[in-house]
């Protein structure tokens, strides 16, 4: 059995920073698009990159951003994968993937009509590209994730494959998804916090040792 991995998004300030790299968690994720309450600047980023220790994923989120801007910023930070969480084209995902010389994950938005074997054609699709290494299932929302709210994961058959789970995982749900489906990875972000652009680091805590099961 896989020890599922933890992405927590949404890093805004250096003691958040400080107290989640002590946890056990994979990746840390800063937010590059403007209309999220949680998006930082370059400047920033680089300050914040500075303090993470080797062996935690830095993951940059773009959401439909332009190529110019997403290549500028990641000349600027040693960031391990890039996420395009917006309706980028599988085409301009890869591109910019060569570019950079970065893997990169991929978002599919969630709907109430989405079936299973829609999340597995297009995860077929991405499959055929070199620098992809995995698809992140989100609730669909118009403004691109961070509402907190859960989709149906019934939609996902048990260890069928490997996917990264996002939108609405709280402490009051992760155990039944873990139960369901076993994901390769949970993305969790608004949940997590006192208030937005700051992290509860004991709901951190909690959490980890439910997916660790320590």
């Amino acid at each position: 059995m896989h020890d599922i991995k933890i992405k927590i998004c949404g890093l805004t300030n250096l003691k958040d920073i400080y107290s989640i790299c002590k946890l056990n968690i994979n990746s840390i994720g800063f937010i590059f698009y403007k209309k999220s309450p949680r998006y930082i600047n370059i400047k920033l980023a680089i300050k914040l990159s500075k303090i993470i220790p080797p062996f935690i994923n830095i993951v940059a989120l773009f959401v439909n951003e332009k190529k110019k801007k997403i290549i500028k910023i990641l000349n600027n930070l040693p960031i391990s994968i890039i996420q395009f969480h917006g309706n980028e084209s599988i085409k301009f995902c890869n591109k910019i993937s060569k570019i950079l010389k970065k893997p990169f994950i991929k978002v599919m938005h969630i709907k109430n009509n989405t079936k299973f074997k829609d999340i597995l054609k297009y995860k077929n699709k991405l499959k055929k590209n070199l620098f992809f290494r995995g698809l992140l299932l989100d609730t669909f929302n118009k403004n691109y994730g961070g509402s907190g709210k859960s989709f149906n994961i019934n939609i996902i058959k048990k260890n069928s494959s490997k996917f990264i789970i996002s939108g609405g995982i709280n402490l009051s749900n992760i155990k039944n998804i873990i139960k369901k489906i076993r994901p390769y990875a949970i993305d969790i972000s608004s949940s997590i916090e006192k208030y937005i652009r700051k992290k509860n680091i004991n709901k951190i805590r909690k959490l980890i040792k439910i997916v660790k099961n320590k």
